[in-house]
C-alpha cells in the first residue's frame, strides 16, 4: 500500500515560500515616512488645541478675578450709610494683586489696577452712579472691565 503522506513537507513548500516572501519584505521607507507624517500632523493639531486651551483658561481666570474685584468694591461702597461717607470712602486708583490685596509698594506683583469714580445726582437727583473700572494686561494685550452701580437713598439708608 503506497499511501501519500498528508504531512509531506515537500507539498507545503510553495505555501511556505509564498508566506516567507510576504512577511520577509517588511515596510518600505516610504510607508514609514507617510505614517510618521500622518502622526505628526495629528500631534500638531492636538498641541495647538492644548495651547489654545491654556490661553483661554488664563484669560478666563483674569476676567473672573477682575469681575470679583469690581463686585467686591461695589459691595464695600454699598455698605456706607450715606452719600457723604460714600464720597469719602472712594479711592480714585489702586493697584491690586490677584488675591485682591491692595499693593503698597512698586515691587509687588500687581497685575490689576482699579479706578473708581462717583458721578453725583445721576440718573436722578436722589441717586449717584459709582463706576468701577478694572484694568489689566494679558497675552492678547490690555484689557478693561467696567461696572456701573446706581446708589439711591434707599440703598444707603439715608437722604442726600
Amino acid at each position: 500500500m503506497n499511501r501519500k503522506n498528508p504531512f509531506n513537507p515537500s507539498a507545503l513548500e510553495p505555501i511556505a515560500r509564498r508566506t516567507d516572501r510576504r512577511f520577509g519584505e517588511g515596510f518600505t521607507l516610504v510607508e514609514i515616512l507617510i505614517t510618521i507624517a500622518i502622526l505628526a500632523i495629528g500631534m500638531l493639531g492636538t498641541l495647538h488645541l492644548q495651547i489654545v486651551s491654556v490661553k483661554s483658561g488664563s484669560k478666563a481666570e483674569s476676567l473672573t478675578t477682575a469681575s470679583l474685584l469690581a463686585e467686591s468694591e461695589i459691595e464695600r461702597l454699598r455698605a456706607f450709610p450715606n452719600f457723604n461717607r460714600l464720597r469719602s470712602a472712594i479711592v480714585d486708583s489702586e493697584r491690586i494683586a490677584k488675591d485682591g490685596q491692595i499693593c503698597r509698594t512698586a515691587e509687588e506683583n500687581c497685575p490689576f489696577s482699579r479706578n473708581v469714580a462717583l458721578t453725583e445726582r445721576t440718573p436722578t437727583s436722589r441717586s449717584h452712579t459709582v463706576t468701577v473700572e478694572i484694568l489689566w494686561s494679558d497675552s492678547t494685550g490690555p484689557q478693561r472691565l467696567v461696572y456701573d452701580a446706581v446708589f439711591t437713598d434707599y440703598n444707603l439708608g439715608s437722604s442726600i
